[in-house]
C-alpha cells in the first residue's frame, strides 16, 4: 500500500523515483564512456568514487578540457 502511495505521489508531482544516479562498474558499462557521454552536454559536474587509477584520467580528461573552455566563454 505504501509503494502505490508513493508512485502516485511521484505522478502527481512529476518526479521519478528511480535513483539520480548510476554504478558505472567497468564490466556492464565503462567509466571512459560514460563520463565522456555524459560530459558532452555538461555545464558542470560531480563526481564521487570510492577507487580511481589516475592513469584512467586520460581516458576523459579532453572532455573535461572541453567542458572548461565552455565556461570560459
Amino acid at each position: 500500500m505504501i509503494k502505490k502511495f508513493l508512485k502516485w505521489l511521484a505522478k502527481v508531482f512529476g518526479i521519478s523515483l528511480e535513483p539520480s544516479f548510476e554504478i558505472v562498474d567497468n564490466i556492464d558499462i565503462f567509466v571512459r564512456d560514460k563520463l565522456n557521454s555524459m560530459l558532452e552536454d555538461a555545464e558542470s559536474f560531480d563526481i564521487a568514487t570510492g577507487y580511481f587509477q589516475i592513469s584512467g584520467w586520460r581516458k576523459f580528461a579532453t572532455s573535461v578540457d572541453e567542458l572548461l573552455k565552455k565556461g570560459e566563454r
